[in-house]
């Protein structure tokens, strides 16, 4: 409820600022804010992502010439009882895996060296899989975010210029080097990348 509460007032005090703009002004504020949500929004979809995949990682590793994936589950699933409201914010302690250690040191017992290996080979493919995936989309929504502080913060300069356009003492710009000015932003912005 504090956070409807918040984003009213939030959104309250934007439109109150934004009738008080000039209408270029105006222009400015609502593109600049809408980008600058609009590459938030997808910085966070991003980082979501990273976290938790869409989509079983298995289907992503190569098993090459093998006929089949290995027999033996490297990776247990399954908790008894089932996932309760509780289980997620506390560890229960009646919360367990289905599957006993004394019941899957007996299947290892019974399968072969080979299919322990092949299981092992294609868990350790699985999980650099996934860190390849997080560490990509990880900088992805990085990047994302650096953009939106840089709409931000363009979208703040073009309204505070726009809005004292007539104070600026026109006199005094042609002591400026305008061609330095330039290529100090454009290094900058080339080194942030």
């Amino acid at each position: 409820m504090a956070l409807l509460a918040a984003a009213v007032t939030l959104t309250d005090k934007y439109l109150s600022l934004l009738e008080q703009l000039y209408p270029f002004s105006k222009g400015i504020a609502v593109a600049g804010s809408t980008l600058s949500v609009l590459c938030l929004f997808i910085a966070l979809i991003l980082s979501f992502r990273s976290i938790n995949p869409s989509n079983n990682p298995n289907e992503h590793i190569n098993i090459g010439d093998w006929l089949d994936r290995p027999p033996l589950q490297y990776y247990l699933t399954g908790l008894v009882p089932a996932m309760r409201w509780e289980d997620y914010l506390w560890d229960l302690k009646d919360s367990k895996l289905n599957v006993s250690a004394s019941d899957y040191y007996n299947v290892l017992m019974k399968s072969a060296k080979q299919d322990l290996l092949q299981s092992l080979t294609c868990e350790l493919l699985k999980l650099s899989y996934i860190k390849e995936k997080k560490i990509h989309r990880s900088k992805a929504s990085l990047k994302w975010i650096e953009v939106c502080i840089w709409v931000a913060g363009l979208t703040v300069v073009g309204i505070l210029l726009t809005e004292n356009f007539a104070n600026i003492p026109f006199r005094h710009f042609g002591s400026i080097n305008v061609n330095a000015i330039f290529w100090l932003m454009v290094g900058h912005i080339i080194g942030d990348f």
